[in-house]
């Protein structure tokens, strides 16, 4: 093999290693990939309840919607938007609408959480990033029926 062909290869191996690197960090950025923002109207009527309920401190929050068990209507997952900003730990709650309420799915203090691509009980699971030492480092969380709520994988008997 001679030397510019080596030489080559070693660039192209390097190339591809730091692509990979950089879609995992902008993979690891974001909470909600692949989902939509709320609408304002839905963002005002969810920070009321929110507040109400006092279910996260601030007054300032990314709401995100995504359909987590494919019946066309949207869950919602929050979190301060300081926590954001700076990718640090905080409460973060998802709810679902049940007529003019709203009902908690589940809270996580974590960096982010994401919906994954497994179902339990026909309601997608949950990647929960909340390892102190490592940012890339998830828990599966996957949802109770019998609860009504989300689970930590360990925590669910299968039927």
């Amino acid at each position: 093999m001679s030397k510019s062909f080596q030489s080559i290869l070693c660039v192209a191996v390097l190339l591809f290693t730091g692509i990979g690197m950089a879609a995992q960090n902008a993979l690891a950025a974001g909470m909600f990939p692949s989902s939509k923002t709320a609408s304002d109207a839905t963002k005002k009527r969810l920070a009321g309840f929110i507040e109400s309920r006092n279910l996260l401190s601030g007054s300032q929050w990314d709401i995100t919607a995504v359909d987590l068990n494919n019946d066309m209507i949207d869950e919602f997952m929050i979190r301060e938007q300081h926590c954001a900003a700076s990718n640090s730990f905080c409460d973060i709650i998802i709810l679902a609408q049940s007529g003019a309420e709203y009902i908690s799915l589940g809270k996580f203090y974590a960096r982010k959480i994401m919906p994954a691509n497994q179902y339990t009980h026909g309601v997608r699971n949950i990647l929960v990033y909340n390892d102190q030492s490592n940012a890339f480092k998830q828990i599966n969380v996957k949802w109770n029926s019998g609860a009504s709520s989300y689970t930590p994988a360990e925590q669910v008997s299968m039927p």
